[in-house]
Parts: C-alpha cells; sequence; structure tokens
C-alpha cells in the first residue's frame, strides 16, 4: 500500500512538473499574421508523351518581390507549404522543397510511386507582403528534371508546367 502511493506520489509530481513546464507555452503564432497573406500556386504537368507516367519531377520557381515561403534555417521548406495534389494523389508522393532567400528561388522534387501524367500535381502556399499583389504569372516555373516511372527510369523530354 505505502509503494502505491508512494508511485502515486511520484507520478503526481512528474505531471505537476510537466504542466508547470508547460504553462506559457503555445499559442504564439506566427510573428507575421499582421504583416502577411498568404496565395496559393496550382502548378500542372503539361506535354507528358502519351503513354508515360512520371515518377519524378523537378521544378525550379523564382519568387516575385515581395514573397516567400516558410522555411528553416538550411532553407528545407515546411511541409503544409507543398502538397501533393491532383493526379499525384493516387499512390505515394514525396515531396521536398529547399528555398534559396538571396536568389528568391524554389526548387521542388517530388517523387509518385504509381507515376502521374498530365494535370495537376502540386499545390505551393507562399506568404505574400501586406500591400503586395501577385498572381500566378508573377512567378517563373521552369522543369529542372523529369523521369518516367519505369522500367528504364529515364529522363522525359518537353515536359513543362503550367502556373495558376
Amino acid at each position: 500500500m505505502i509503494i502505491r502511493s508512494a508511485k502515486k506520489c511520484a507520478m503526481l509530481a512528474v505531471l505537476a512538473g510537466c504542466l508547470a513546464l508547460m504553462t506559457g507555452c503555445g499559442g504564439g503564432g506566427s510573428n507575421n499574421s499582421s504583416s502577411t497573406q498568404t496565395f496559393k500556386l496550382y502548378l500542372a504537368a503539361a506535354n507528358v508523351p502519351t503513354g508515360v507516367q512520371l515518377g519524378t519531377i523537378k521544378t525550379s520557381i523564382t519568387l516575385p518581390a515581395g514573397v516567400s515561403i516558410p522555411a528553416d534555417n538550411t532553407g528545407l521548406v515546411d511541409a503544409s507549404s507543398i502538397v501533393a495534389t491532383g493526379t499525384t494523389v493516387s499512390g505515394t508522393s514525396q515531396v521536398l522543397g529547399n528555398y534559396q532567400a538571396s536568389a528568391r528561388t524554389l526548387v521542388i522534387g517530388l517523387v509518385n510511386t504509381t507515376g502521374f501524367g498530365n494535370g495537376d500535381y502540386l499545390v505551393v502556399t507562399f506568404d505574400v507582403n501586406n500591400g503586395t499583389t501577385v498572381t500566378a504569372a508573377d512567378f517563373s516555373v521552369t522543369v529542372t528534371e523529369a523521369k518516367d516511372n519505369g522500367p528504364t527510369y529515364g529522363q522525359v523530354s518537353g515536359v513543362t508546367v503550367a502556373a495558376r
């Protein structure tokens, strides 16, 4: 009985300590909420040859002035800012983004296990400074690499990306 009481007291002490540590934590939110808004850029693959399914696509996007994307100090983009959509939702998609703020360049790599063809494949959410107006036409988007989903995993030429 005494051992149970000691265990309960120890557990309560640990919980009280955790509660004390958590006091004042959370809910801080972003410091940018009053000075930024968001803009969603939809990317669609185009000119994928008939009968070909892309397994990998690497895209480079140059951002206009007043636009950024959440990233850590190494440039790794927050996963919630780049989401697979449309033709890439079947199968498993892995998406990584790297943002080079000094060059205003975002490079996104997407790998999809089942392959995908023409159509929407990504939604990218950017932060836009208040007072800045942007449209999809303000972003320079290029495909730097596109590979098929097998059996050769070879380079697919002529693939482009439309942004809207």
